[in-house]
């Protein structure tokens, strides 16, 4: 869960059935999970024409509790493009209430926060001229943006997308490259905008041997997935002039870091860089600032220090507010919000994780028992950090992604991506409990390596038997205070995959 403080959250699941006889008698089981424990556990008919969701009652989260939401097959076939979402939001918050990115603060939906971006090199693998072509489009972002390539961590492209204006672009041109080149494809910016409405397809094509060969990169997206503490709008009525940041530190710890300070609204975006390099209690910062009147403005504090995020107690914005008595200003303080970066290795483990979300295959020997903690590792002796930038190095990566149009490049993909496993020390997981899965550009999914698991924006396919034929769900420990009512299966002319509650 996201924010620091302890709160109440429901969340729940919403399927749609399928009206297509491929699909009578199959059926999927599924579960929601916190702390060891089932909250749901259901199954659920996948051929039919409605909608059909459940929901957990009230449960208290601290930050950093995980919420897992599990589907299963009926252990018989695959079962492929399963219509789900998932979602969670705060019971005593006022969950319209949106951010400057128009997303919602209280409110969490899988598919509405799907994000297109992993972080990873390519390597072509070929020794000639290389075309880079491909579109961005996006909606007004409420910063500016950067999209940087590289080869061989040299930039040698380039462009500026500002804040405020729709971007509809194209990129073409023609660069050339060595067999061990690696490329890396980054979008960048000094504060979180939507990346979610970011739609950037870019391919690299090379003729190879008479034939057309098209690889396509992911694109990392420079994302502050891990909120400390929200970012509340704040409605100011009256002019100001003297605004002053206010950060109160855990004083044990001594800090030498940047911090972005950003107000914006959809039009309008301020923000400065400010070095912190004390261990200082707390500190007051002047800013000098234009701040608008009557429209809701966000402060914001954005790092990718970690540990200076955490140690952050508390962030505010001190307003001094003038009145027609200028002697006697109004001194008024409003939150900030505070963002910062998950750790590599938990990304390398459950993807981008943007706003939470994450995604992994599990496949342990009991089904009848919870997902368990311990087990989300890929192997005792890796070390996550240096997996993760393996798989981005320019010293190491082969031809992976490759064109799974062309069977040649699949069978060499495989082989190189097989000798990158054994250089580094990395078990190939298709037997382990655990696997976690990467995201493929070209079909917008995320995968595991075995390809069994497969999820994309609003869709799951699952290819490994659940072996869950024998189990009697009515001898499971499931709490009963923990599970809702609440289960409705709607009309045809109902449908909507909305989510329930407020």
């Amino acid at each position: 869960m996201p924010y620091i403080n302890e709160d109440s959250i429901k969340v729940g699941c919403v399927f749609k059935q399928k009206n297509d006889p491929a699909y009578n008698g199959k059926k999927i089981k599924f579960s929601i999970e916190k702390d060891n424990q089932f909250l749901v556990l259901d199954s659920f008919n996948l051929y039919g024409s409605g909608e059909y969701y459940k929901e957990t009652d009230v449960l208290n989260v601290e930050k950093g509790d995980k919420i897992f939401f599990r589907i299963f097959d009926d252990g018989n076939e695959i079962v492929k493009n399963i219509d789900w979402k998932c979602y969670a939001y705060y019971v005593n918050k006022d969950t319209a209430l949106t951010d400057a990115d128009n997303k919602k603060i209280y409110k969490f939906e899988s598919d509405e926060d799907y994000t297109a971006t992993y972080k990873t090199g390519i390597s072509p693998d070929f020794s000639g001229e290389i075309n880079i072509s491909g579109s961005i489009t996006a909606p007004a972002l409420s910063d500016t943006v950067i999209l940087k390539i590289l080869k061989n961590d040299i930039i040698v492209y380039t462009d500026t997308f500002p804040y405020a204006i729709a971007i509809n672009d194209s990129v073409n041109f023609n660069i050339n490259a060595d067999t061990l080149d690696v490329f890396k494809f980054y979008f960048y910016s000094n504060t979180q905008v939507e990346w979610s409405a970011v739609h950037a397809h870019l391919k690299m094509s090379f003729l190879q041997d008479g034939k057309t060969i098209n690889i396509y990169p992911n694109i990392e997206y420079n994302l502050f997935q891990n909120d400390i503490f929200p970012s509340n709008p704040s409605y100011l009525d009256v002019d100001t002039r003297i605004p002053e940041l206010y950060i109160k530190f855990k004083a044990q710890t001594t800090h030498a870091s940047d911090l972005i300070f950003s107000d914006k609204d959809v039009f309008y975006n301020y923000e400065e860089k400010i070095h912190i390099n004390q261990g200082l209690s707390d500190t007051l910062l002047s800013i000098y600032t234009y701040i608008p009147e009557n429209t809701p403005i966000y402060f914001d504090i954005y790092t990718t220090d970690k540990d200076l995020a955490n140690n952050i107690e508390f962030a505010k914005v001190m307003l001094v507010f003038y009145t027609s008595d200028y002697s006697n200003p109004d001194t008024v303080y409003y939150p900030v919000g505070l963002h910062t970066v998950y750790s590599d290795s938990m990304q390398f483990l459950f993807g981008n994780l943007n706003r939470g979300w994450g995604q992994f295959a599990y496949s342990p020997e009991n089904h009848s028992l919870p997902i368990q903690d311990s087990l989300l590792k890929m192997t005792d002796s890796l070390i996550l950090a240096n997996a993760f930038n393996a798989l981005s190095d320019t010293n190491v990566v082969h031809d992976f992604p490759i064109d799974t149009t062309n069977m040649e490049s699949i069978e060499s993909g495989m082989g190189n991506l097989g000798n990158l496993i054994t250089e580094h020390g990395l078990t190939l997981p298709f037997n382990q409990i655990f696997r976690n899965m990467i995201f493929d550009p070209q079909s917008n999914e995320w995968k595991d390596v075995c390809g069994l698991a497969i999820l994309s924006k609003n869709k799951a396919s699952i290819g490994l038997p659940s072996f869950f034929d024998d189990i009697d769900f009515s001898e499971l420990d499931v709490p009963n205070d923990s599970i809702s009512d609440e289960v409705e299966t709607l009309s045809p002319e109902e449908i909507t995959m909305e989510v329930p509650g407020p």
